[in-house]
């Protein structure tokens, strides 16, 4: 695996619970896991990441290293900027946007409840890591979600040492004092009622200190009133919200913290880090309460003969433990020690973080281990220095080899120019600059006055808004294309304009737009340097003091010599604006199909910059979004660099941490057989997966030299590797000899099978679930279109992860699965798109046809693989259709054929029910009801079974099934009960 070496890291954190910046702390108090927030960020930062926190606040601040954002800012900042890491607190909902980051966190802060448990899941395959506080929740998120132990990391709550104040002992604290500083519903009413009155036996003068933070929820304020009501009958002191400070002043003075959780309000919850635990143990408190939950791993565990002294199993218990604490010298001192100790070093927020640092970076190393998928992901974003460089790091023995050299060969044709100055010059010359002279020659009428004075373009307006803003007089376009772009900033902001081009056909068409539209806005065009250093010392003229550089530098040989070249021709103090396109604008588009006429070689992102020019003064970065790629589902936009020139020179970007700091995403081959008529619908499949694949492999089953043609012809006009095999022929030897002999032959990390008559609707959406995560596959809808019935769409599993120990089972209605009848593992259904649009059952007389094809490969299937649940089911179905056909052709009369089919497909329902195979939608239950009218045997049902809680449960839907007898539809309804009831019931909800 690829080793990450220290670079900052951009790390994004979105905290959405109470509004809090950097200076919240020193006068309120924050809840538990604001707090984390709070100082995690912080803690970040020192380590010299660059830290950004979107929380409830209405305006933007910078402390201690952290940028405090608004989170209404949240959503379009994470589409559009492509950080390292993501963190989200709380809300794996917030998971179901894609998110330009190369790591996303979800950082868990409370009991996983199975009401919400679908929500979780369905937020796991944009989610890389989950963070969870304790050993204890780690456990619960596996029992109550079905979390794996890989998908989850161990991490805790923690303290600011900085902070701590000097630690009383025994002699320093007063007696009587007696802390709470939780939320009430966490154990106050026990405190209260239960364990503080006998505590007052113990100790007659002993008081009750009780805060909290400022966050009551409106559900609650009959159980607040309760507590309040308590309260004024005992010895208690409501200090409310209070500040760090504070709080620390009080746990240094107090004899022990009283914590009987749980509550009665709620009596399932239970701590899984508690923070005030870890707070005031590190400030000498003795923490007392009833355990559970994470409080064993929180607090220190001090026993005497085998007894706890801080765990209490009663109320009565805990109130003669904390006389006790205040009472013996020596049993307080050993629970201060053994808390101090237990906290320090191993709950300092320092040190979580490095634990934090290290384990983002090993899994962004993780996730960008392939060299070749690395190269394909620069490859795509125009990156191809990058690109270059990955290609050399791929081994001969890399599974991955084939499409390396296909995609080196490709750099190798497209881009020989890319390194050398006057090839460069050349390939624009001859390759681009003429015919897009021509193109805009031939539209030149289009190009009037009131057109080139306006744009609708984001780029456009920000550079006019800021050169007005600036009130700059002279403004060098370097850059400057055909002179839209200067006509534009002359028109709107009144600035003389001087523009350069490398390109003379470029410049003349420029020089004429101008003559035509705005000859007296004071804009010259060169394409000759020397030409523009004179101009530039025309003292009629004021001096430059803008530069734009707008998208220039991602063409050039080298973007560090222009921006050098054009420092030393303007001198320091001049203000330069830089735009660069965000996302993957060249790929796919006419530059990129055409041979020869690609033109961008490089992806400058925000943190390029800040290695290039970050030193200037005022530097300044950001990021514009515009739109999506139309074949990869990428942001479109712009990026922005601003500064003053002077001081040292720019500076190269750092190789190594663009080679290191990715997360491309993972490789896809389609897998397709075809045969005799393929040449039908083969372009409308091709043309549906071009963009997104990086290998095509398809198993010829008979093709046609017509089908070969047009397979060629779409590999030769795109990227992908085009791959053609011989195949065994489905109906002599199964459908699954034939796509395993294609998947054999593919090496890219998923698989997308697909048939010449299925067409992938939005492909675009596919890229996003390409990537490192527990799924072994993706089930995505198969629409059948049909213009005589309505077909209910499928949901096979489509995509699946190669290395998944997946193969095709089946001679027929053929699937992958790791075993028989074990499924292809963890599977992802997917509500949206892509979607499968199928073709091949158009009518009655087609689908009539594919049963006839079909039926005999089926029962050739049960005779070879008897143990296929699948099979039986098929079986049962075929039954079923048989026996309608049969009854349709004799008036609807039982005859003696009927009731053959009807008997089997009892049989059949009745064997599958004793397989105790359940499978994704698979249920013959159906079948057998209708065989079962059909015999006149059984009693007929309907079912409403509703069930439901919170709003959670299945839809609701009457359904009528006849069974044999009382006894089966006994034991259906514990089965379809019990199926139904089980997620819903049981703890944590």
């Amino acid at each position: 695996m690829r080793q990450m070496a220290k670079f900052p890291l951009e790390i994004t954190f979105l905290v959405s619970g109470m509004p809090f910046d950097g200076d919240t702390l020193k006068t309120k108090s924050l809840g538990g896991s604001e707090s984390a927030g709070y100082y995690m960020a912080r803690a970040m930062a020192k380590l010299g990441n660059r830290v950004k926190v979107f929380s409830n606040i209405g305006h933007v601040q910078e402390r201690d290293g952290v940028a405090y954002m608004p989170l209404s800012q949240w959503a379009n900042f994470v589409a559009a900027v492509p950080s390292d890491v993501h963190v989200v607190q709380r809300l794996p909902e917030a998971m179901a946007q894609r998110i330009s980051t190369k790591l996303n966190v979800l950082w868990c802060h409370d009991l996983a409840h199975r009401r919400s448990a679908n929500i979780m899941r369905a937020a796991k395959w944009q989610t890389d890591l989950t963070v969870v506080l304790s050993e204890f929740q780690r456990q619960q998120y596996k029992d109550v979600v079905g979390y794996e132990d890989d998908e989850l990391w161990v991490s805790r709550n923690g303290f600011d040492f900085a902070a701590q104040p000097p630690v009383s002992g025994f002699d320093g604290r007063d007696h009587d004092l007696f802390v709470y500083a939780a939320r009430p519903e966490r154990g106050l009413d026990r405190l209260l009622r239960d364990v503080f009155p006998r505590l007052l036996k113990l100790r007659p003068n002993a008081k009750l200190a009780i805060c909290t933070y400022d966050n009551p929820v409106d559900h609650l304020a009959g159980f607040y009133a309760e507590c309040d009501a308590l309260a004024a009958q005992l010895p208690v002191t409501k200090l409310g919200a209070l500040t760090k400070p504070q709080l620390y002043d009080l746990f240094s003075r107090a004899a022990a913290y009283l914590y009987p959780c749980p509550s009665t309000q709620a009596t399932e919850f239970r701590e899984i880090s508690c923070i005030a635990a870890i707070e005031a143990q590190a400030c000498g408190l003795p923490f007392l309460s009833f355990g559970g939950g994470a409080l064993n791993e929180t607090v220190a565990q001090v026993e005497m003969g085998g007894v706890s002294l801080t765990i209490a199993d009663q109320d009565d218990e805990l109130a003669r433990m904390a006389a006790n604490v205040a009472t013996d010298a020596g049993l307080f001192d050993r629970i201060q020690e053994a808390g101090l100790a237990h906290v320090l070093p191993h709950y300092s927020w320092d040190t979580i973080a490095k634990e934090w640092d290290a384990k983002f970076r090993e899994e962004i190393a993780k996730r960008n281990a392939s060299p070749f998928t690395l190269a394909k992901h620069f490859y795509r974003l125009s990156e191809i220095e990058g690109a270059k460089i990955a290609l050399e790091e791929v081994g001969q023995d890399d599974p991955q080899r084939p499409l390396a050299d296909h995609l080196r060969a490709t750099i190798a044709a497209e881009y020989a120019w890319m390194d050398d100055h006057d090839a460069m010059e050349d390939h624009y010359a001859e390759n681009l600059g003429p015919e897009t002279l021509a193109d805009l020659q031939s539209r030149a009428e289009v190009f009037t006055t009131e057109v080139v004075s306006n744009s609708g373009e984001p780029r456009f307006h920000f550079l006019r808004d800021a050169i007005k803003a600036g009130g700059f007089k002279h403004v060098l376009d370097w850059g400057c294309g055909h002179g839209w772009s200067p006509l534009y900033l002359a028109a709107q902001c009144g600035v003389a304009v001087t523009g350069y081009d490398l390109d003379p056909g470029a410049v003349t068409w420029a020089r004429d737009l101008r003559d035509k539209t705005l000859p007296d806005k004071g804009v010259l065009f060169f394409d000759d340097i020397s030409k523009v250093r004179i101009a530039l010392k025309d003292e009629k003229r004021p001096p430059v003091d803008c530069v734009v550089i707008s998208e220039v530098l991602e063409h050039v040989v080298d973007p560090v010599d222009v921006l050098n070249m054009v420092e030393t021709m303007v001198g320091p103090g001049v203000q330069v604006f830089i735009t660069t396109p965000l996302g993957p604008w060249e790929y796919g588009g006419p530059n990129w199909v055409r041979k020869g006429k690609r033109c961008h070689i490089r992806y400058l992102l925000p943190t390029d910059f800040k290695e290039m020019v970050g030193h200037k003064a005022k530097f300044a970065t950001g990021t514009i979004q515009m739109a999506h790629h139309v074949g990869t589902n990428d942001v479109l936009g712009f990026v922005i660099a601003q500064y003053v020139t002077g001081g040292a020179p720019a500076k190269c970007r750092d190789l190594v941490r663009l080679m290191r700091l990715q997360r491309p995403r993972q490789t896809l081959a389609v897998n397709v057989i075809a045969g005799p008529g393929a040449e039908l619908t083969m372009r409308w499949m091709l043309d549906s997966v071009k963009m997104i694949a990086d290998e095509i492999v398809i198993g010829d089953t008979g093709m046609s030299p017509a089908a070969l043609a047009i397979c060629h012809e779409y590999a030769e006009s795109t990227d992908y590797l085009l791959k053609i095999i011989k195949a065994p022929k489905p109906l002599e030897d199964g459908f699954d000899a034939a796509r395993n002999a294609v998947l054999d032959a593919s090496v890219a990390d998923w698989v997308l099978w697909i048939d010449t008559d299925e067409r992938l609707v939005e492909p675009h959406e596919t890229t996003k679930f390409l990537r490192q995560n527990n799924a072994a596959g993706y089930g995505m809808q198969q629409v059948h279109v049909a213009v005589d019935d309505t077909i209910k769409p499928d949901t096979p599993v489509r995509l699946f992860r190669r290395n998944s120990g997946n193969r095709f089972h089946g001679m027929v209605h053929e699937h992958p699965e790791t075993d028989w009848n074990k499924g292809p593992g963890m599977v992802c259904i997917l509500g949206g798109f892509p979607k499968l649009w199928h073709i091949g059952y158009q009518s009655n007389r087609v689908r009539s046809e594919r049963f006839l094809r079909n039926r005999p490969l089926l029962l050739r299937d049960r005779e070879k693989n008897p143990q296929r649940a699948l099979g039986v089911f098929l079986d049962c179905r075929d039954n079923v259709l048989l026996m309608g056909e049969v009854l349709h052709r004799s008036g609807g009369q039982r005859v003696p054929e009927v009731i053959h089919y009807a008997e089997r497909v009892v049989a059949l329902a009745d064997e599958f029910a004793a397989m105790g195979v359940t499978l994704q939608d698979i249920d013959p239950t159906g079948y057998k009801s209708e065989a079962l009218r059909v015999l006149g045997r059984g009693i007929e049902v309907n079912l409403d079974i509703r069930i439901n809680r919170d709003g959670v449960g299945d839809p609701i839907s009457p359904n009528a099934i006849r069974f044999a007898d009382e006894k089966e539809l006994r034991a259906f309804m514990d089965r379809v009960v019990t199926g139904k009831i089980e997620p819903l019931s049981g703890p944590f909800w």
